[in-house]
């Protein structure tokens, strides 16, 4: 079953936690959220009994304005009702799109910002029982470093800043980013589009984990 197969996975790596990004196709539908969650509550309660626990985080996606869309706040309310114990919602502070996040330039910072803000007042609402405080801490944002895939987003140094000054200042629970392997200026220089191996913006080998993991 689906719980036995994370299990295999879980073994395998040695790991004690999961992260599942779900997005598109794979947020819709009711019963698979429900089959999903509810193996994530059998794979925790086994942790449990044999003092191994299981942390799992929701990877979803954002609307920079609007936070969470209706589908990912019905698997998180799901999770809550069968007891998954959720250490991070972290929340996909990238590849807006044109129609999400109009103007871009400049303002990758603030939308991650933004998005945060309002995802939280949504966990509030999924977990009524979370303080202020416990809320943030249960937040984590992934932004992608650099040029986007989506043409005009650039998460630029100076996003970073703000960006990691807001985090700060409500105690989020994590920062991540995509990708260590993105750090650093591309060798052939700057570029239009996304690139795997460099950040397509001028910056120092690890000048956004300086900023970021700070």
């Amino acid at each position: 079953d689906l719980a036995a197969a994370y299990r295999q996975v879980l073994d395998a790596t040695k790991a004690d936690r999961i992260d599942l990004a779900v997005e598109g196709r794979s947020l819709v539908g009711a019963e698979t959220v429900q089959r999903r969650n509810a193996a994530l509550r059998l794979l925790q309660d086994a942790g449990k009994a044999a003092d191994n626990p299981v942390h799992v985080t929701y990877t979803l996606p954002v609307d920079p304005t609007l936070g969470l869309g209706e589908e990912a706040k019905a698997l998180l309310r799901d999770a809550a009702e069968q007891q998954v114990d959720v250490d991070y919602v972290n929340i996909k502070a990238l590849n807006y799109g044109a129609a999400l996040a109009p103007r871009p330039e400049g303002r990758m910072g603030q939308f991650a910002i933004d998005a945060a803000r309002t995802a939280h007042a949504q966990i509030r609402d999924v977990w009524p029982h979370l303080t202020d405080g416990q809320a943030w801490s249960r937040i984590s944002v992934s932004v992608m470093i650099g040029r986007n895939d989506v043409p005009g987003e650039v998460f630029t140094l100076d996003d970073a800043r703000r960006f990691t000054e807001f985090a700060k200042s409500v105690h989020l629970g994590r920062i991540a980013w995509w990708s260590p392997t993105r750090e650093g200026p591309c060798a052939d220089g700057p570029k239009i589009g996304a690139d795997p191996g460099c950040g397509g913006v001028s910056a120092d080998l690890d000048a956004f984990l300086r900023i970021l993991g700070g």
